[in-house]
């Protein structure tokens, strides 16, 4: 994201497009995760202002010629918002 100024609009939207495409949400965790740093910084500064709590983690499978993959953990007392926002229920949802 070239800047980080955006609407909250576009915040909730570009939340919304990257966990349909690299999300995966349950009712009690939401996972985010991608081979790419930049990706992985830029949503969780969207989560930082829609007000979720999350955790990151890396990665690194062990077999020939795999990146590095950047998770980003939605935390539990977050959920709920994510829920919402993603309009979902606390069903496990994979795009």
């Amino acid at each position: 994201m070239k800047s980080r100024n955006q609407s909250d609009g576009f915040m909730t939207g570009f939340f919304i497009g990257l966990m349909k495409t690299d999300g995966h949400v349950e009712s009690r965790q939401a996972i985010f995760s991608s081979t790419s740093r930049h990706l992985a910084e830029d949503f969780s500064h969207t989560l930082k202002r829609l007000g979720m709590k999350y955790r990151k983690s890396t990665y690194k499978d062990k077999r020939e010629n795999r990146k590095l993959r950047y998770t980003v953990y939605i935390e539990k007392l977050s959920v709920d918002r994510c829920h919402n926002i993603l309009n979902t229920t606390g069903a496990m949802v994979q795009w």
